[in-house]
């Protein structure tokens, strides 16, 4: 476009502005105001060019449309919902590696109490000096019975120190607290694991 490569003489200050530096002025002025200085150079240098008069006219009226048209924003509630989400997340995550502990630990325990029991029973010791588990078999029963028969007396005994830990108020309080909030935490992860998480949507 020769014109625009054209020099057109337009008083801003003291300075002589070609219609490409107004066509930058131009841009400059859609996207933020213009101090005074640059309003009056812009409309001294339209006033005298009909070429810049007519695409300074074509910038507004795209400027127009843009402004017009439609922003994508995002549905309300989004950012709620993100959040919720999330927390959901890491709520579930924490409760399911309490969980896992939790179990790990009570393994561990079992393992403990039926290690003791087996080791007092010497069992293990028996276990360990057996050639072969096929041909030991009458043996074998005669260890699980032993093994059970131990397995009762601990039950008995654990039958009796509930009932001692109930006789006194403070002991059997707390117990309970204890018990209870066992039973809490296993039904707070069960129905964690039922819910299914929030809809972003």
């Amino acid at each position: 476009m020769r014109f625009l490569n054209r020099p057109e003489v337009s008083m801003w200050g003291f300075l002589e502005m070609t219609c490409n530096e107004i066509s930058e002025l131009m841009a400059l002025a859609l996207d933020q105001p213009l101090d005074e200085r640059a309003r009056s150079g812009l409309r001294a240098h339209l006033q005298g060019c009909g070429n810049c008069r007519r695409l300074w006219s074509a910038f507004q009226e795209v400027d127009r449309l843009f402004r017009a048209s439609p922003l994508a924003t995002a549905p309300p509630g989004f950012t709620a919902r993100t959040v919720a989400v999330t927390l959901a997340r890491k709520r579930r995550d924490s409760m399911i590696l309490g969980g896992i502990a939790l179990l790990w630990a009570m393994f561990v325990v079992v393992g403990l109490l039926l290690m003791s029991i087996l080791d007092s029973s010497g069992i293990i010791i028996g276990l360990l000096g057996q050639p072969t588990v096929l041909t030991q078999a009458p043996q074998w029963v005669g260890l699980l019975g032993e093994v059970l028969l131990n397995l009762g007396q601990m039950a008995w005994s654990l039958v009796w120190l509930l009932r001692q830990i109930a006789s006194l108020p403070a002991v059997a309080l707390t117990l309970l607290l204890a018990m209870s909030s066992g039973l809490v935490v296993l039904i707070v992860l069960m129905r964690t694991g039922q819910q299914p998480a929030p809809s972003l949507l």
